[in-house]
């Protein structure tokens, strides 16, 4: 999407992006962690990013409180969410709709030191 590639260029920094943002990569991910030291929300929608970008996402947006997968298909989307628990400490709404995670992955969520207001 042009306007994420002129956030740079902007200096703006968003505290939420609403809309969907449709298969992003790493370097997607890198673009708006460069401008994402206010976000707070943030939405997507199919996922060709790595863990590994995602992470790096998290950990540049520490005020990170909602965040939502939609229509990610990987295989090893229990990965994702494993970086989720390590990285996204502040976060109070996840949402997770037709994404392939497995009761462990879950599980092991509910294990990590979050304090969700609500899950979906």
């Amino acid at each position: 999407e042009l306007s994420r590639k002129l956030l740079p260029y902007t200096k703006f920094h968003p505290t939420r992006l609403e809309r969907a943002q449709v298969d992003l990569t790493d370097e997607d991910l890198k673009a708006i962690a460069d401008q994402g030291s206010q976000l707070e929300m943030l939405s997507f929608r199919g996922c060709r990013f790595t863990p590994e970008g995602l992470a790096s996402l998290l950990q540049a947006c520490p005020k990170l409180q909602s965040l939502e997968f939609r229509d990610c298909q990987m295989s090893n989307f229990d990965e994702y969410i494993a970086v989720v628990s390590m990285h996204a400490q502040k976060l109070e709404h996840l949402k997770v709709v037709d994404c392939q995670m497995t009761d462990e992955a879950l599980l092991s969520f509910c294990q990590a030191d979050i304090l969700l207001r609500s899950f979906e």
